[in-house]
């Protein structure tokens, strides 16, 4: 069962998340180029900008998101991951809904937030942490004065 599907930044490949595994297909045949296995179960965000993959514990309706964000590389095989249980618990988000790289792939952004009517935690006001990846350390944190909403989409 097909969970989620993405197009690679270039459009060149399709990411699919199946209920068993990763995928990374050919757009143009469909052909499967990879298959992994999945860190945790849980939505993706294909990196326009490096190919990557990133999968945040993004939460859920009923508890709140650990922190622990998986990075995967081109070929779906894990390339680090970054922990924001370190951060003290009002700076770490309680619900992820967007992430992205940087084009040199130094940074990482996370869109954090949880709605006003959403689950049984927050509400949070949405805003982005700047993850420096090397280090795994958060150096700023950009707050958009909303609360939640759809997915974000960053541009990198």
């Amino acid at each position: 069962q097909v969970l989620q599907m993405e197009t690679t930044g270039d459009g060149k490949d399709l990411i699919v998340m199946t209920d068993l595994e990763l995928l990374k297909l050919d757009a143009a045949t469909f052909q499967v180029k990879v298959r992994a296995a999945r860190p945790i179960v849980a939505p993706f965000f294909a990196s326009r900008a490096t190919g990557r993959v990133i999968i945040p514990d993004v939460g859920s309706s009923v508890v709140a998101s650990t922190g622990i964000i998986y990075l995967l590389d081109a070929n779906l095989e894990l390339s680090s991951i970054i922990d924001l249980r370190v951060l003290p618990f009002g700076e770490r988000p309680l619900g992820i809904i967007g992430a992205e790289e940087s084009r040199d792939g130094k940074w990482l952004y996370v869109v954090g937030g949880v709605p006003r009517d959403g689950p049984l935690y927050g509400p949070e006001p949405t805003h982005i942490l700047v993850i420096e990846k090397s280090t795994g350390l958060v150096v700023d944190t950009i707050n958009l004065d909303t609360f939640g909403g759809g997915r974000a989409i960053l541009v990198p």
